[in-house]
């Protein structure tokens, strides 16, 4: 941390804070490399604390990337990960993104509890930040749990060559 203040980067779009971790195509990689726009940008973000944090989110709202996505007060912050942040959660009826953890906060994220199960099966992400047993280990099981069944049910389907299989003779 300084004690000055930075001027604003000289980009088309506000800078946004997210998830260090993303998932992107080639071509989002390409442009990267080939944008004086967002190579400057990362020049700029060099000197500045956690710029994981801020450079990805920042890139896939700007105009022209690859993958773009606009930003809306329900957009997910990460396409890779699901989370739920203190200063967003509350009343879903009001305007808020997601109900409160029923877990417990760990600087400012949610460690997911068992009422949060639902909610993030919507989410449908390849990650979902965080689960810790010793805040509700029963979350950790019923989430087990899940993609235990989830993993078995698409292999006896594939398996049954895409077919439901009803009857020991194979009739479909």
């Amino acid at each position: 941390m300084t004690e000055w203040l930075k001027e604003p980067p000289n980009i088309s779009t506000p800078v946004f804070v997210g998830s260090a971790y993303i998932a992107v195509s080639r071509e989002f990689v390409a442009h990267v490399f080939a944008s004086a726009e967002v190579q400057a940008f990362l020049r700029w973000s060099e000197d500045t604390y956690s710029p994981d944090e801020h450079v990805w989110a920042t890139l896939l709202r700007m105009r022209g990337m690859p993958g773009y996505r606009p930003y809306t007060q329900r957009s997910p912050r990460t396409l890779g990960r699901a989370v739920k942040w203190s200063f967003e959660a509350g009343n879903v009826v009001r305007g808020a993104p997601y109900g409160d953890c029923t877990g417990t906060y760990r600087h400012l994220i949610c460690v997911y509890g068992v009422g949060d199960i639902g909610w993030l099966l919507l989410q449908n992400p390849f990650f979902a930040n965080k689960f810790d047993p010793e805040v509700d280990n029963m979350a950790v099981q019923c989430m087990e749990e899940y993609l235990r069944n989830k993993t078995l049910c698409e292999a006896q389907w594939e398996w049954a060559g895409g077919r439901v299989n009803r009857g020991e003779g194979g009739e479909t």
